[in-house]
């Protein structure tokens, strides 16, 4: 279990590492069949087609999506996807389709939910309430401040007998 967690998170490294790449060197993207190449596929990716195979994972194995998977299903997908979309079908329509032939399991977001409105929304009401309660603390501290009794004088304690008794045992012992 803990090789194939390390072997996940290796490729995960990897694929972030190639994206990182790419975007910096755009002109090696071309090797990518979808992005550029040879033949048909030199006219470019039809309008909404990247966004399409970021959306979905690759059947083949689970762990990619089609947009950076290499296998010859994920190629044979992303060719699919883009003949279709150049004949003027849905993203939509695709989608469904596909998840009717290899179920809801190639979808990387479930429908329906938006991951990056999620998570704004949940920073924006951690933020607020973490403002909140830095200013509620802030208050009591003030508010303590102010009620706060002055510091009482502090009183000598009342000589005990007891204390001579100790000194003089001590004063013995010492001398």
């Amino acid at each position: 279990m803990i090789s194939t967690c390390r072997r996940s998170g290796g490729i995960a490294l990897a694929v972030a590492l190639a994206a990182l790449f790419a975007a910096v060197r755009p002109g090696l993207a071309s090797a990518h069949p979808t992005l550029g190449g040879h033949g048909e596929e030199a006219e470019g990716p039809a309008p909404g087609e990247a966004e399409l195979e970021g959306r979905l994972v690759a059947p083949c194995c689970f762990t990619q999506t089609l947009d950076v998977h290499e296998s010859p299903l994920a190629s044979e997908l992303r060719r699919e996807i883009r003949a279709r979309m150049r004949a003027g079908e849905a993203p939509q329509v695709i989608e469904d389709d596909l998840a009717a032939r290899y179920g809801d399991a190639i979808r990387a977001v479930p429908r329906g939910e938006d991951p990056r409105r999620t998570m704004s929304t949940g920073l924006g009401v951690a933020t607020a309430a973490a403002g909140a309660g830095l200013v509620l603390l802030v208050l009591r501290w003030t508010r303590r401040a102010r009620s706060a009794p002055p510091p009482r004088p502090r009183t000598p304690t009342p000589h005990d007998v007891l204390d001579d008794r100790i000194d003089d045992e001590l004063a013995r012992m010492d001398g």
